[in-house]
């Protein structure tokens, strides 16, 4: 099934193909990237930003804050906003990454906790049968 463009999927599935190609890309060029696409015009910066974030972090690349905030100041419809928004706007992506991580550390410690669970079944069952 072909996936509709003017989506954050859409944008979230060309966004993966280009960190496939070369994962070291910086956070200002993969967002200079995604703006360039028509098909993604509808996207506001802010949310292009957030979505590249949320995106790194899911493929377990490593965003410092440095990076994020030299990102956020080359892009110009955010680069106008006060101190206090700038600053405001940091933290929740940062927010966003922690959650991220967070979120798959559940995740991974579910699926560790599930083989555990299926390794000791089994192993009951078979002392139960032996």
């Amino acid at each position: 099934m072909k996936t509709p463009a003017q989506t954050p999927k859409y944008a979230q599935i060309m966004l993966i193909k280009l960190l496939k190609n070369n994962s070291s890309l910086s956070i200002s060029r993969l967002f200079r990237r995604l703006r360039s696409y028509k098909r993604l015009s509808c996207f506001g910066d802010f949310q292009i930003l957030h979505l590249i974030i949320s995106t790194m972090a899911k493929l377990g690349i490593k965003i410092n804050k440095s990076r994020l905030l030299y990102a956020y100041n080359k892009i110009d419809e955010l680069k106008q906003n006060t101190k206090e928004e700038k600053h405001d706007d940091i933290q929740q992506l940062l927010s966003s990454i922690k959650f991220v991580e967070n979120h798959l550390l559940t995740c991974r410690n579910m699926e560790d906790k599930r083989k555990v669970n299926k390794i000791i079944i089994k192993s009951s069952s078979e002392t139960i049968y032996a």
